[in-house]
């Protein structure tokens, strides 16, 4: 007999078998009459599901599941899967002098790396653009400058090392991206450190720090600022910028954008914080002259709050360098998946505050949501009949999102694909979808 669809679902898919699993924990941690059965027969029926749930994943999977419960950094899968595809030049940035001086924020550009042998690694073999030598017009060769801070001078002594790390996204989030560095602060106790293209740690301690190394890389480095067309990615819950890399080297190589893939802390932070890190990151853009923006699952909805607070801060005025954004997966109207697994424990412990704010308090968050207010398209997954590819979810969905969850009033276009959650940002034909509308407007 023919397994049921929701069981046929292609193994890469471990979102949704994990969201399968949490389920059948649910209904198995109930007894008959639905009183709950005993404490000690509870803890071994979870035990058993979870047993059973990472001895159905494969090995990778596994780990990376394992990483997010306890606590470690979610981008070791990513970084195994995609090590030889990396577009880590691609998540780049330039800095303004004026601004680094300043300002604790930065621009990004997806100027390759050229700081030497010691910071290139095989990522950065092939460069995705040229670093202009030449003079230009004006204050375009400006070399980066950074105000010297003594008071760092000390901590730089004994905090200074390079060691490898998995690139974050556990309880990292980026504030600031420059060429082929990263920024990152830890959401827990706002500590910082500096990552180069191999994601090997420069230095780590407070943010001055940071900068201070920073600014001895790029003086060295001799960057020019930067002028161009910029994405901005964001990739969903429970994944890394490298589950958003395929659609930006796509896009780069395509569309010939500056790709700024922003990593963050999904499953250690809730919504607000989310949009403050996107904020960090995005308020040192101003040489760029457009941005574009491209958002996964709950990505969505972190770039919804972002533009609700970027709106506040500015009186309602929209910064004119916006240009267009894609929607894919978005679960606008909050998610029902979410909201099933409410009841248990695994999943709030898994997926942390976000996961909760999409179902069971997605009540509080959506009012703190804007629409973009740009012109934005929804690309969203389904099968086309009303079973969708889960058959736990009422009506047409991707396995996770419904079609119905993804609409949002004023969205200039809406396209359905036959492809799951997860697998959106990797489909060849979303990749299309996406840079037809940021070019044109419209599918």
């Amino acid at each position: 007999m023919a397994r049921p669809r929701f069981l046929r679902i292609p193994f890469s898919d471990d979102i949704h078998r994990v969201l399968l699993a949490m389920w059948a924990g649910r209904v198995c941690l109930s007894g008959p009459l639905g009183t709950r059965r005993s404490s000690a027969r509870v803890e071994r029926t979870r035990s058993s599901l979870v047993e059973l749930s990472l001895t159905k994943l494969s090995t990778i999977w596994a780990i990376a599941f394992v990483g997010i419960i306890t606590g470690s950094q979610a981008g070791f899968t990513q970084n195994v899967l995609f090590s030889q595809n990396t577009p880590t030049a691609t998540s780049a940035a330039v800095v303004s002098a004026s601004v680094l001086a300043n300002d604790p924020t930065v621009p990004i550009s997806t100027a390759p790396s050229v700081v030497g042998p010691v910071l290139m690694g095989p990522a950065l073999e092939s460069p995705v653009g040229p670093v202009p030598t030449e003079a230009g017009v004006g204050e375009s060769t400006t070399t980066l400058e950074f105000g010297g801070d003594p008071e760092v001078a000390d901590e730089s002594a004994e905090s200074s090392f390079s060691m490898p790390t998995l690139g974050g996204s556990g309880t990292w989030s980026d504030c600031l991206i420059l060429y082929s560095w990263r920024i990152q602060r830890c959401v827990s106790d706002d500590e910082c450190r500096l990552l180069d293209a191999r994601n090997f740690c420069l230095v780590q301690g407070s943010y001055a720090l940071c900068r201070e190394r920073l600014k001895q890389e790029v003086q060295r480095a001799q960057l020019p600022p930067m002028r161009g067309h910029a994405v901005v990615l964001l990739h969903g819950l429970a994944t890394t910028r490298y589950h958003m890399a395929a659609l930006g080297k796509y896009l780069e190589k395509n569309g010939d954008y500056v790709v700024i893939n922003v990593s963050y802390a999904t499953t250690r932070a809730d919504i607000e914080q989310h949009a403050q890190a996107v904020s960090e990151v995005i308020a040192g853009l101003p040489d760029l002259e457009r941005i574009d923006f491209v958002a996964h699952s709950m990505g969505n909805i972190v770039l919804r709050r972002f533009f609700s607070d970027d709106l506040k801060r500015s009186g309602g005025r929209v910064d004119p360098r916006y240009g267009r954004c894609v929607m894919l997966g978005p679960p606008n109207q909050g998610a029902r998946a979410a909201e099933m697994l409410r009841d248990n424990p695994l999943f709030e412990k898994t997926f942390g505050q976000s996961a909760e704010q999409l179902g069971a308090k997605w009540g509080e968050v959506r009012n703190t949501l804007a629409v973009p207010p740009i012109p934005f398209a929804v690309i969203a997954g389904g099968t086309g009949n009303q079973f969708g590819f889960n058959l736990l979810l009422p009506g047409d969905d991707d396995g996770v999102v419904r079609i119905d969850e993804a609409h949002l009033e004023g969205e200039a276009a809406f396209k359905r694909v036959p492809v799951l959650h997860s697998l959106l940002p990797q489909s060849v034909d979303v990749h299309r979808l996406v840079l037809r509308f940021l070019q044109t407007g419209t599918f």
